[in-house]
């Protein structure tokens, strides 16, 4: 399924092993706003731009989730630096 999480509707709740997000928001909006939709155990991959150590410092992990990774990403052919946070939710 390819759709914006603000669309789907409670009846997928509970539903999926992965979500991924991309060009969002917040980091901590991202999490709670994934957080209904996931399987407990499930991961959530979080595609970031700039500014994410600046989130990462200043962000209130809910309870629900564990930050399972943060991975740098360069692109050195067009001078890109994007980060992978992976997210599993714990209950």
């Amino acid at each position: 399924m390819d759709s914006r999480i603000e669309n789907l509707s409670d009846s997928f709740f509970n539903e999926y092993d992965l979500v991924t997000a991309k060009a969002f928001g917040k980091l901590e909006d991202i999490l709670n706003l994934s957080l209904p939709f996931l399987k407990t155990g499930g991961i959530l991959v979080i595609y970031k731009g700039k500014g994410i150590e600046k989130e990462l410092k200043n962000i209130k992990i809910p309870e629900s989730w564990q930050i399972k990774d943060i991975t740098k990403i360069e692109i050195p052919e067009i001078d890109i630096s994007r980060t992978l946070v992976i997210a599993k939710k714990i209950r």
